[in-house]
């Protein structure tokens, strides 16, 4: 037989070295891992945070160890240069960890142009960016019984303050309503000019409301129901109310004639 193919004993030991030294590099990069935040860089200005990470360590004789806390982590919002979507994110809330290929320093340090490595370290832990909304099954707030407001996962959602008296949310309903919930603060539109347009009606329900605009003109029909109680001067068709006088007038149970002008 020709051994010239065979492995000897310094072949197998050379591929038993080859493999551990690829095994113990692989160990040594990471991909991706849950964290919890531990600490917030000036209230989030900078859109900066250390992480403890979720994942412990595990050895060969089965004992564990936690991972470093990893500092100066980006967090990633959906943005561009001039919209963003952005919310708290805090001490406590889980994020997950994706580790660049390279070294980002120079990146985060930078002002979004290309960047050299300071060196060739690959999917470290020191490059981590953190992107919000991972949770445990058990925790994650879509959940409808963790919300205040009755709540459809069939429905597009903005929520804040999840799970407290004073939840905020604008749903888009699977049916093509928009709602907006909110019992503390209320609803607040600021604008140089405002319309709303209704094909049908609109209909405003509350126990009081307050209108404060110097000049208002209305135009249509008015029908009032209730009393009607007014402070100032009122013309009707074009007779000042509080001065205007009748014609035709005469003693006894007659009625009078109609309006002849104002005094």
């Amino acid at each position: 037989m020709d051994q010239r193919f065979e492995d000897g004993p310094a072949d197998s030991m050379m591929e038993d070295m080859l493999t551990s030294m690829i095994l113990k590099s692989q160990s040594q990069q990471m991909t991706a891992l849950p964290c919890r935040v531990t600490s917030v860089y000036d209230d989030l200005n900078q859109a900066k945070v250390d992480v403890q990470p979720l994942i412990n360590i595990l050895y060969k004789d089965n004992t564990a160890q936690e991972r470093s806390q990893i500092l100066g982590v980006p967090v990633v919002f959906p943005a561009s240069r001039t919209s963003m979507v952005s919310f708290p994110v805090g001490v406590g809330d889980i994020v997950l960890c994706v580790m660049a290929s390279r070294d980002i320093d120079n990146f985060k340090s930078g002002y979004g142009g290309p960047s050299t490595p300071n060196d060739n370290r690959r999917m470290s832990p020191r490059d981590a960016i953190a992107i919000p909304g991972l949770f445990p099954f058990a925790t994650n707030p879509i959940n409808p019984s963790r919300r205040k407001w009755g709540h459809s996962n069939k429905d597009l959602v903005v929520a804040h303050n999840i799970g407290e008296s004073y939840e905020v949310e604008i749903r888009l309903t699977q049916t093509g309503k928009l709602i907006i919930n909110t019992e503390i603060e209320g609803v607040e539109v600021n604008a140089k000019y405002a319309t709303v347009n209704a094909q049908e009606a609109i209909t405003l329900a509350a126990p009081k409301m307050t209108v404060n605009v110097p000049e208002t003109t209305w135009n249509g029909n008015i029908t009032h129901t209730g009393n009607y109680t007014m402070t100032g001067n009122a013309t009707f068709n074009g007779v000042l109310f509080d001065t205007h006088f009748h014609s035709g007038v005469m003693a006894g149970p007659s009625n009078t004639g109609p309006v002849a002008g104002a005094g």
